[in-house]
């Protein structure tokens, strides 16, 4: 067996994209589409962690950073577990939004073919 070299590669990927019917052409790129929606709301969501980490930490830093403080004004929000509250329920949102991105159901729907 001979060993698959690059230049062949695109030929061959081409001939396998025409071998596709046009309903499967387009199933592929909804399901590619998903995919990259699915790792970009998992890279958000794992990157929430660390900050999240760091809030549940030291809150009281937070009220006397500059850009939050007028936000901190607005929202009247004057002692560090008032806004470890916030946080804390602005992370579950996050998370939860991250999570509920059907990407699971929809990504096997489509790899079944069931569509």
């Amino acid at each position: 067996m001979s060993k698959l070299t690059q230049a062949e590669l695109p030929k061959l990927l081409i001939s396998l994209w025409l071998q596709f019917t046009p309903k499967r052409r387009s199933q592929f790129a909804v399901l590619g589409t998903l995919m990259v929606a699915s790792a970009y709301a998992e890279v958000v969501s794992f990157g929430l962690v660390l900050p999240f980490l760091g809030v549940l930490i030291a809150p009281d830093l937070l009220l006397n950073k500059a850009p939050l403080s007028s936000l901190v004004i607005a929202l009247d929000l004057y002692s560090p577990e008032e806004l470890l509250f916030l946080l804390v329920g602005l992370f579950i949102f996050c998370r939860s939004y991250c999570s509920s991105i059907p990407r699971t159901f929809i990504v096997m729907w489509h790899s079944t073919g069931s569509c």
